[in-house]
């Protein structure tokens, strides 16, 4: 979360290949229904979650797939991906990031879907994994682990 928060901060107003930052701040008490009735966060050490609220016409890329008959899709279809993926990836680069988990998850396609909306107009949905680059203290001592 922090890391989202950092990357749109930072690149605000920059690119049309990231979403919108609306609102974020911290949940105090986090209340939610069960049967009817309102029920406080039973975790104590849950309490002060960060949320971030952001604003994008978009869907995940990774549901495109649903769209095809057979489990392909045609083969401009594919370019026109990759070309907006490669656009949405330079802008954040250029901005000063690397993105250390590039897939269909990450990033979002704008609504209604049209080749050339495809390839210029993709946004990076999912900025949870990225990075500052070049590092500001090379080389770093430890790197902490990530993935699996």
């Amino acid at each position: 979360m922090n890391n989202t928060l950092n990357v749109l901060k930072k690149c605000s107003g920059r690119s049309k290949h990231f979403p919108r930052l609306k609102h974020y701040g911290v949940i105090k008490k986090l209340v939610f229904k069960v049967d009817g009735f309102n029920e406080d966060e039973r975790d104590p050490e849950w309490t002060n979650r960060p949320f971030i609220i952001i604003n994008h016409e978009h869907v995940l890329l990774s549901s495109m797939l649903a769209l095809s008959e057979n489990g392909c899709l045609p083969t401009e279809l594919i370019l026109h991906v990759g070309l907006g993926m490669a656009y949405a990836l330079a802008a954040l680069h250029m901005a000063g990031f690397i993105h250390r988990n590039v897939s269909p998850h990450s990033f979002s396609y704008p609504v209604p879907l049209t080749l050339d909306l495809l390839s210029s107009r993709m946004i990076i949905t999912d900025l949870s994994l990225c990075t500052e680059y070049p590092y500001k203290n090379v080389p770093r001592v430890t790197v902490p682990f990530t993935g699996s």
